[in-house]
């Protein structure tokens, strides 16, 4: 699995009971995050990369996969660096965001994409235009099959992007190191 997207890991963990970390001494649950209640990330892991401005703004796919649906999940726009994360409570889980929920051969991912202030624009591969519903949006993608590194949409500056999986990972980063589009996440499988 490669890195999606440019930017520096805010953290990385194991999903524990549903929840896991945003910042030091801030957690949320992820059905909140996904808008789904009915999720296999119980006690998966989950790694988020951080999306300055000055970063590559385009997502990319970190796997061959399914694209089985997308979840577009309005909220407010917070500001998402260091400094809010640690202190605006659930902040991923409120923000707009865009949950794109995958199959690969290891078992289920979700790439979530999380809008922040000044950006309000998340545009998904299959539109010309960002989303601008402004309300909760579910699609069915029947199973559009994916490659690695293929694009998946991109943020019209800086933002969020969170990778969940179904199974226990070893990251290849910790949280504070920069990474880049198609580095390597994991260490071990």
């Amino acid at each position: 699995m490669s890195a999606p997207t440019d930017g520096v890991i805010s953290a990385a963990g194991q999903v524990e009971q549903g929840i896991m970390l945003q910042a030091k001494g801030q957690s949320f649950e992820i059905a909140e995050l996904l808008g789904d209640a009915n999720h296999p990330f119980q006690s998966g892991s989950y790694i988020t990369t951080y999306l300055s401005p000055r970063d590559y703004h385009r997502v990319h796919f970190p796997c061959d996969a399914r694209l089985e649906t997308s979840t577009y999940v309005p909220g407010t726009l917070f500001s998402v660096n260091a400094q809010t994360s640690q202190h605006i409570p659930r902040l991923f889980a409120r923000n707009e965001r865009l949950v794109m929920n995958l199959a690969c051969e290891h078992g289920q991912i979700a790439m979530v994409l999380v809008g922040a202030a000044i950006v309000a624009a998340i545009q998904p591969f299959w539109q010309d235009h960002p989303l601008t519903a402004r309300r909760f949006e579910s699609r069915t993608m029947n199973s559009v099959e994916i490659a690695q590194g293929q694009e998946a949409g991109r943020f019209l500056l800086g933002s969020t992007v969170i990778l969940l999986t179904e199974w226990s990972t070893d990251w290849a980063f910790e949280s504070g190191e920069s990474i880049q589009m198609g580095d390597a996440l994991i260490q071990s499988l």
